[in-house]
């Protein structure tokens, strides 16, 4: 088998939602099924559900797909989910993670692709997009993202780059190497620190997979009460991401833009005393 597919797990993380009924889901079932070929799809499920009531249906897909589900009940955060899922693969003697997350919708040929990966790298990165725009991977200053033109190589230098989580393609003894992620951070800027720790300990380039992800964040759409909670939990990950930063470069390229953001899209002050209780 190529690149040795039986070490490669695909691990998703939900939250409220069916694993069975997520795009994620749904689309890697589809890419893995539209390859006729002898091999074994091994995916691991974290749901993040607080207090899960739901009956999961019985899926009958045969012997070549296997399914590990985990769930503690509550919402512990991505990164700590992450971390779980890849212990758990290292008990499997599993040596890959597809990082995925559940509005990520797969091409047909995702499965291929990840199967025929480039060994010569340690992590590797597909091109994400919402609609025709490039989000990941990007261009990393002053911690703000900017859009990358004109990506038609096998690799990208790291420095200046950054991703988002879903879709990344990590060698499980480097993940090991620099701790998983911060499960300090519940949410927002794990994927940031993430990277900038892989950085930290010499990996410089990173394999890009010829594969088009597609964002879908139709799921994150909140009334203003939900974008209120939202934000209470933004605020947690930012004051964590904010140790040892440039406090003022992050405010105003970070903090301050998504506070005004919000305040004018649902008119209201109560964003602004969320942040002044920081």
């Amino acid at each position: 088998m190529i690149n040795g597919i039986n070490t490669i797990f695909f691990g998703i993380v939900t939250y409220r939602e069916k694993y069975d009924e997520c795009d994620t889901f749904k689309s890697l079932i589809k890419s893995f099924e539209s390859v006729n070929i002898d091999e074994i799809l091994y995916i691991y499920i974290y749901d993040n559900t607080p207090d899960v009531d739901w009956k999961l249906n019985h899926l009958n897909l045969g012997n070549k797909i296997r399914i590990k589900y985990f769930t503690e009940n509550e919402n512990k955060g991505i990164a700590y989910a992450y971390n779980y899922l890849a212990k758990k693969a290292i008990e499997d003697k599993k040596e890959w993670f597809v990082i995925l997350d559940q509005d990520t919708i797969l091409p047909n040929d995702f499965y291929l692709s990840y199967r025929n990966f480039n060994l010569s790298y340690k992590i590797l990165c597909p091109k994400i997009y919402v609609g025709d725009k490039l989000i990941s991977p990007a261009y990393y200053h002053n911690y703000r993202s900017f859009p990358l033109k004109g990506l038609n190589t096998d690799s990208l230098l790291l420095k200046g780059i950054s991703f988002i989580n879903s879709g990344l393609l990590v060698n499980l003894q480097l993940f090991n190497s620099i701790g998983g992620y911060n499960e300090h951070l519940k949410l927002d800027f794990c994927d940031h620190d993430f990277i900038e720790r892989i950085k930290s300990i010499g990996i410089n380039e990173v394999g890009i997979i010829k594969s088009n992800l597609v964002q879908n964040f139709s799921f994150n759409t909140h009334d203003k009460f939900q974008a209120l909670n939202r934000y209470i939990m933004f605020l947690k990950d930012y004051a964590i991401y904010d140790q040892n930063k440039n406090s003022l470069i992050l405010f105003l390229n970070v903090g301050l833009p998504h506070l005004i953001k919000l305040s004018f899209k649902y008119k209201t002050t109560q964003f602004i005393r969320q942040w002044l209780a920081l």
